[in-house]
């Protein structure tokens, strides 16, 4: 999915991002509904995050140790000639 220099920065970022996000709201929403009376809808929004997590599995591609990134154009027209380094 992402080329090998950069797939630290690509996995690591948007797992931050998510954690971050759905980790620092879990506590104000399940003290929000547990203020209004709603408990157990607090257990539906955990169901409903692990069901989106289960769908996501399911629609990401395994590239299998290759990046679509890295393998470059997909032209046929021949690079241009590179000139020699001058001395």
């Amino acid at each position: 999915m992402f080329p090998t220099k950069v797939r630290a920065l690509g996995v690591g970022l948007p797992h931050a991002l998510v954690t971050a996000t759905f980790g620092g709201l879990t506590e104000p929403i399940a003290l929000a509904l547990k203020k209004g009376g709603h408990e157990t809808t607090f257990f539906w929004y955990v169901t409903g995050c692990i069901a989106l997590t289960f769908l996501a599995t399911l629609v990401v591609r395994e590239p299998s140790r290759t990046s679509l990134l890295e393998a470059g154009p997909t032209s046929t027209t021949p690079a241009p000639p590179t000139t020699a380094p001058l001395t």
